[in-house]
Parts: structure tokens; C-alpha cells; sequence
């Protein structure tokens, strides 16, 4: 009971601090129709504020996997990083693409199942917040939802694992109610680990942002880690 009267409070303070105009950090921002909207979830300025913080002073290639209507693709452009972007949803690709040039910034922008249209590309620092609810994707929460088993999560760390370069960090934000264990042992699953990592509270609910690396130092073949392929499901835009 206590649950149900919790998500309809965040429901509703949701919908209260909805914009589809919204500044960010001296960012002027867009948010189009048929995108998740970054202003109704406290995990999206919370993934996109970790994100520009764990960069350092790294100068590698980045990769947002799942980059929605681009808050932390095009923060990272205009911190001078060489962002590529990526994202199912042909909306959200277009939605990223204009808030780049509403704030005069370059980077490249792919619609794509995961990592299916980067060829063999791989990337020093790679950041996802990938959907970590653990109940079946619908067509207007596919942004949020990873499916009963986790399947959309599983293949979200399968391409992490793919194009994180042999020493690089991801970053990747998930919540208690994805299942902590759970979440650990995907990763595990993928040969990745947490190397460190930070958390917050809200409510009925814990955001985790992990640092995230191999488990092993990759086999090199050819220049690149040799990985197993997984089965791809499909991508969503980020939250």
C-alpha cells in the first residue's frame, strides 16, 4: 500500500516539474515529442552531472550509449570532448542532433541498435543510463523498462563490454529497484566489474552511478579486445 501511494507521489511531482524547454548548466535545451523527457527524472541531471565529473581529464573518444534528447552527449561536446551518440529511437537522434546546434557544438550522432552500427570502434570512457526496471518494455516506456529477466540491460552491458577500450572506465547509472545482485551479476556475466562508485536516496528509491571496467585485462587481437557476441534487444533512449 505504502508503494503505490510512493509512485503515485513521484508520478505526480513528475508531471509538476516537466519542461520541454529547459536550461542546464548554461545549456539551452529541447526536449521534442516522442523523447523521455530529462526534466520528470532526477536521474538524468544526476547521470549527466557524473558524467562531465568522471571524465577528468581524460582526451579519449566517448560514447553515450542510449543519448535520448542529448543532456549528457552535449554537455560532454562542450566540456571539448569527441562525443559519439547513439540511440534506437530515430526521434531521439534528431532531437540530440538540434540541441547541438542550438549550442553551436559537434558531435556524431548514430541511430542504432546498441552498438550495432559502430563497426569495430571502441571508446576510452563509455556512459549509459540504460532502462533498469525490471518489468516488460511497452512503446512509451521502452526508455525505462529492461524487461521481467533484465534482457534490455544484459544487452546494453554486452555492447558496453564491446566498445569500452582494454583500460578504459564506463559509467552507468542503475537503481535499487533494478536489483542490486542482480545488476552485479550482469556485469559479471559481461566480464565488467565496479571499480567505484557513488549513491543517492529519493524517496523509496537508491541511484547508483558505477564506475565501471573490465574484469580482466582483455585478450588483444588485432588491435582490439576479443569479446563474445551477445544477443542484441533492443535500445532505448536514455533517461
Amino acid at each position: 500500500m505504502i508503494h503505490k501511494w510512493v509512485a503515485k507521489v513521484r508520478y505526480w511531482l513528475a508531471r509538476l516539474r516537466t519542461r520541454n524547454n529547459f536550461s542546464y548548466r548554461g545549456l539551452k535545451l529541447k526536449v521534442d515529442e516522442g523523447v523521455l523527457n530529462p526534466t520528470a527524472f532526477r536521474a538524468s541531471f544526476t547521470f549527466a552531472s557524473a558524467a562531465l565529473r568522471q571524465v577528468g581529464d581524460r582526451s579519449g573518444p566517448v560514447l553515450e550509449l542510449g543519448c535520448g534528447c542529448g543532456l549528457a552527449s552535449v554537455l560532454l561536446a562542450r566540456a571539448g570532448f569527441e562525443v559519439t551518440a547513439v540511440d534506437l529511437n530515430q526521434k531521439a537522434v534528431a532531437n540530440t542532433l538540434a540541441n547541438a546546434t542550438a549550442n553551436k557544438l559537434q558531435l556524431e550522432v548514430l541511430c542504432s541498435d546498441w552498438d550495432e552500427q559502430l563497426g569495430d570502434r571502441q571508446f576510452d570512457y563509455v556512459i549509459t543510463n540504460p532502462p533498469f526496471l525490471a518489468r516488460k518494455p511497452d512503446r512509451m516506456m521502452r526508455a525505462l523498462y529492461a524487461g521481467d529477466q533484465l534482457a534490455v540491460l544484459q544487452a546494453c552491458l554486452a555492447a558496453v563490454n564491446r566498445r569500452l577500450a582494454p583500460q578504459g572506465q564506463a559509467l552507468i547509472l542503475t537503481s535499487s529497484l533494478t536489483g542490486r545482485a542482480d545488476f552485479l551479476a550482469l556485469l559479471a556475466a559481461n566480464g565488467l566489474c565496479v571499480k567505484s562508485g557513488s549513491q543517492s536516496g529519493n524517496l523509496n528509491e537508491r541511484l547508483y552511478i558505477d564506475i565501471v571496467g573490465h574484469t580482466e585485462p582483455p585478450i588483444i587481437t588485432g588491435g582490439h579486445h576479443s569479446v563474445v557476441p551477445n544477443k542484441r534487444v533492443g535500445v532505448r533512449e536514455s533517461t
